[in-house]
This record gives structure tokens, C-alpha cells and sequence, in this order.
């Protein structure tokens, strides 16, 4: 039997407060606006390469609403992005301690937000389990003494993300409609690579793809998300609205078709490819929409 963590007490179906959202720090203190730990240019998540080498779209929401749990963690989700995209890293206890202040300010966030306190523990949870299998399955990583001070045994004195992770998947989604930001969160993390216990079960790949498929399915059958919503989840939610208020009805029409044709709103038919960069040069059209046209004599 597996040792149960003193922090984990949860609910038998926890609700899901959706309120007011307070994003944490786009850059933790000491931290430069442009540029992380890696001396890369800060990532934007939408260009995020995943599991599989195909590129979901993570403006989505869920039942009409923004996700507060996807909202909050942007930075810890965009640190997560570069780990796995590391070669190496020089100061691994830096690296640390960064990916500490972003749970931190996750935490802090979605008590702002009012979220109940066992659906605050459940979302670190997984956040936490998800950066150290980041770290802990690379090369550098595996070799650092970061598996000693793992970011789930500080905030959650539990050593078993990759089992508890989906357990709290098949509690959550027994009520549906209530945890579904919740579910969601945790399948946006396992798109961005999480494998947890199926890393080294034979067959874990394809137990984990139907897990994807069947959640799918159940989103499907209980509420569709409007097409309108598409744009929406942004970090900078002014430009999101210059962008909707500038998109064309034919684009509206496009996303509507390619939505009906895709069959799941976990997106089988892999229609991101196309839809991320088509989101971008709308982020660049509303940036300047007065732009004159020259005539070449």
C-alpha cells in the first residue's frame, strides 16, 4: 500500500471554484523580462513543442470558461516547456529554486481565485509531479541532486506523483462537470509530457493516449465548447480582445468547420498545426490594423 501524504485530504468530489484569477509574477524577482535561466529569449507556451511532435492549441477553456488552474501556472507551464527542450543547465539548484517560486505563486494565485483548499492541493499536486518528471528525465537532471529535494516532497511530503497523479484524474472526473478545469489542467500537463507511472509500464504509451481519447469523448458528450472561446486563456487578455474584435467572419467560419470536423475537443484531428501560426498573424493584423497600404508605380 502506498504511504498517504499528510497534505493530501481530499474530498471524495471537490468543487471547483471559478472566480476572479490573480496571475502570478510573469518573472519571479531577479528574474529579467526577456530572458530565463537558460539565457534563452523568454518561450511563449503556444509554440511549445509536445509528446507526440504535435502542437495542441492551449488557448482553449473549458465549458465556456477560462481555465483559473492554466491561467496561474503559465510561467511554471512555459519553464516546463524549456526543461524538456534543455540540453543541460549549469546551476540546477538555480533552476530550482525558480521552479519553487512558481508553484509558490500558482498556490498563491488560485487562493486569490478562491479555490477550495483540497482542489489547491490537488492542482500543485500535479504541477509539482510534472516539473520534477521534466527535470528528472533528462540527461542533467537524472545526474543533479534535485530527486533529493523534489518540488512534490516539499509542498506535498509525497514522493508518488506519477501514481497519485492519475488517481486524483479518475476521482476528479467521477463529477464531471463540477472538476472540469480541474481534469483538464492535468491532461494539458500530460500533452506537455507528463507520463508518470506509464513511463515504464510496457504499453503505458498507448494506455495513456486512450486516457486522453476517453476524457475527450466524456468533454464531448457533456458540453461542447463555443467557438467564439478559442481565443480565450491568453496571459495578455487586451490583445486577446483586439484580436477577436479584428478576426473575420470567414476565420469564425474556418475554426467552426474545422471544430465539427474534428470530432473530439482534445483535437484528433491535429488541426493545431495550422491554427497556432493563423493565431499569431491575427495577433499581428489587430497590433496594427490602420497599417497603409502602399502602391508600387
Amino acid at each position: 500500500m502506498m504511504p498517504t501524504s499528510s497534505n493530501n485530504n481530499f474530498d471524495d468530489e471537490p468543487t471547483v471554484v471559478i472566480g476572479a484569477v490573480t496571475s502570478p509574477p510573469a518573472n519571479p524577482e531577479g528574474q529579467g523580462p526577456d530572458h530565463d535561466l537558460f539565457g534563452d529569449p523568454t518561450p511563449d507556451i503556444s509554440t511549445a513543442p509536445v509528446a507526440g511532435g504535435w502542437q495542441p492549441d492551449y488557448f482553449w477553456p473549458l465549458l465556456g470558461q477560462s481555465n483559473i488552474f492554466v491561467a496561474a501556472s503559465l510561467s511554471a507551464l512555459n519553464l516546463l516547456v524549456q526543461i524538456r527542450a534543455a540540453n543541460g543547465h549549469d546551476n540546477v539548484q538555480e533552476l530550482r529554486g525558480l521552479a519553487e517560486q512558481y508553484v509558490q505563486a500558482f498556490q498563491e494565485s488560485l487562493a486569490k481565485g478562491a479555490s477550495a483548499q483540497d482542489v489547491r492541493n490537488i492542482a500543485s499536486y500535479a504541477l509539482c509531479s510534472a516539473l520534477d518528471e521534466a527535470v528528472l528525465t533528462t540527461p542533467w537532471g537524472a545526474n543533479s541532486n534535485w530527486s533529493n529535494q523534489s518540488l512534490l516532497a516539499e509542498f506535498h511530503g509525497d514522493v508518488w506523483g506519477g501514481e497519485r497523479f492519475f488517481e486524483h484524474i479518475d476521482m476528479l472526473r467521477k463529477n464531471n462537470n463540477k472538476n472540469a478545469p480541474l481534469v483538464a489542467f492535468h491532461l494539458l500537463l500530460i500533452d506537455l509530457g507528463f507520463e508518470g507511472q506509464y513511463r515504464v509500464q510496457r504499453g503505458g504509451d498507448k494506455v495513456l493516449e486512450q486516457l486522453r481519447r476517453d476524457l475527450g469523448r466524456r468533454f464531448r458528450r457533456d458540453k461542447p465548447a463555443p467557438v467564439s472561446s478559442l481565443l480565450v486563456g491568453r496571459a495578455d487578455a487586451g490583445r486577446t480582445n483586439r484580436v477577436r474584435r479584428y478576426v473575420p467572419i470567414w476565420v469564425v467560419a474556418s475554426v467552426a468547420a474545422l471544430i465539427l470536423a474534428g470530432g473530439y475537443v482534445f483535437f484528433e484531428e491535429r488541426y493545431e498545426v495550422a491554427l497556432v501560426p493563423l493565431y499569431e498573424k491575427f495577433v499581428a493584423i489587430a497590433d496594427n490594423p490602420l497599417a497603409p497600404v502602399r502602391l508600387d508605380q
